[in-house]
């Protein structure tokens, strides 16, 4: 894999899903939280990488894509599937927009991986 290609960043340190929590109370209360989403890239996005607290970051493939809505919803879908202990399938089902649920999800071969237990829960 290119060290230099662009990548989906997912922040799924302690600190991060922390702040993630406080977004998800607000929403649940009825605050309205803005969505921004990012730029169009340059180019199109063929990684993610996942950053965890145990180790180093983990990369993953993804087909290649610049659209920046479905990569904004994968990112909320990993974050929210950790925190809640469920697949990101079963959070777009059970949570999502009806554009979460019909997305085509990625399937990432996780078995010679390095994760934590929760981030490998939310990936299967």
């Amino acid at each position: 894999m290119d060290d230099d290609a662009l990548a989906l960043v997912i922040d799924l340190r302690d600190e991060a899903l922390r702040e993630v929590a406080r977004e998800v109370d607000a929403a649940m209360t009825g605050a309205f939280v803005p969505r921004v989403l990012p730029d169009v890239p340059g180019e199109p996005i063929t990684r993610v990488v996942l950053l965890v607290d145990e180790g180093a970051p983990v990369v993953l493939p993804i087909d290649a894509t610049d659209d920046v809505r479905w990569l904004d919803a994968l990112a909320r879908l990993v974050r929210f599937a950790v925190l809640r202990g469920e697949t990101v399938r079963e959070v777009a089902q059970r949570y999502g927009e009806p554009y979460e649920r019909a997305m085509a999800l990625p399937r990432w071969e996780l078995d010679a991986v390095r994760l934590p237990e929760r981030v490998r829960r939310a990936l299967g």
